[in-house]
């Protein structure tokens, strides 16, 4: 669905771009620009701060991509491999779990043994929505951001029904043919008439 739902976002911003415009190249360097600036500012490359955020919330891609890395990635176990554990000595005579409880609660994580007391093996990440929301990313969030970005999807088609009303259908009266005989070229009644009597 978040795939059909992306050809169906440029095709319809495509359109939306060329609605209005009456050259083809005009509306093609409009609809790149659109693109362009969408997947700048979605979050991906960079999170944008002060003013920028502005244009991360605006952005469909932020939306997309959220949905797209939320149904992908979201909701899976981590296992750290023994060289991504980091190893300390836990303080006072605890074990590790007790210890690490009160940060593992907030933070997550995991330990490699819990009960030990002369060295804690501790992996930052258990599940990968713990990665996601580094890139400010919610797992639960995954179908109401595909819902926004049906809803830039139904805009543009608003968009380009507009346009086209506004840009290319005639509006005044000089413009509408009255008579269908006007379309018609005057054929002459008598082939053998002078020029003249024409």
């Amino acid at each position: 669905m978040l795939i059909i739902a992306f050809f169906q976002y440029a095709t319809s911003l495509g359109q939306a771009c060329i609605a209005g415009i009456e050259q083809e190249e005009n509306g093609a360097n409009l609809a790149s620009l659109l693109f362009t600036m969408s997947l700048n500012f979605c979050g991906v490359l960079y999170y944008p701060t002060g003013f920028w955020s502005f244009m991360y919330r605006v952005s469909p891609f932020t939306y997309w991509v959220s949905s797209m890395l939320s149904s992908g990635v979201g909701a899976a176990a981590v296992e750290c491999s023994p060289k991504e554990f980091v190893q300390f000595p836990p303080y006072g005579g605890q074990t590790c779990g007790e210890y690490m409880e009160k940060y593992i609660s907030v933070a997550g994580g995991y330990l490699a043994d819990p009960d030990a007391t002369d060295s804690c093996s501790f992996c930052s990440m258990s599940s990968t929505n713990a990665f996601l929301e580094g890139v400010h990313i919610k797992y639960d969030n995954r179908w109401r951001d595909w819902g926004i970005f049906i809803c830039y999807i139904a805009i543009n088609y608003i968009i380009t029904l507009a346009f086209y009303y506004i840009f290319r259908v005639p509006k005044n009266s000089n413009n509408m043919i009255k008579d269908e005989s006007a379309l018609k070229s005057k054929k002459l009644t008598n082939v053998d008439e002078s020029p003249e009597d024409k």
